[in-house]
């Protein structure tokens, strides 16, 4: 199984609810929904992902962002890049 970033707000897709999704995730993006695997998709905090539900490549549901592991990962590079400027910042104002 592809190991995952421990990112606050965002868990795995539990089979559960994978398989009450399946459907509607296959629309999203458009695609067979017996080639959807499982680990393939997380669930996001709705509030913390505008970027990925603008792209519709994803469902929502009670809160929840369900989206495929590309999706994930354009969202994690993301917060990366604004923890990278909001550290370099504050270094930049503390040597100041």
């Amino acid at each position: 199984m592809e190991r995952v970033a421990d990112v606050k707000g965002t868990e795995r897709i539990s089979p559960a609810e994978f398989n009450e999704l399946r459907e509607e995730l296959a629309q999203a993006l458009k695609t067979d929904p017996d080639k959807l695997r499982l680990n393939a998709f997380m669930k996001i905090k709705f509030l913390t992902v505008p970027k990925v539900v603008s792209s519709r490549r994803c469902i929502i549901k009670k809160g929840w962002v369900y989206c495929s592991m590309n999706e994930y990962k354009s969202y994690i590079v993301d917060e990366f890049k604004k923890n990278v400027i909001k550290s370099v910042s504050y270094d930049k104002n503390v040597v100041n």
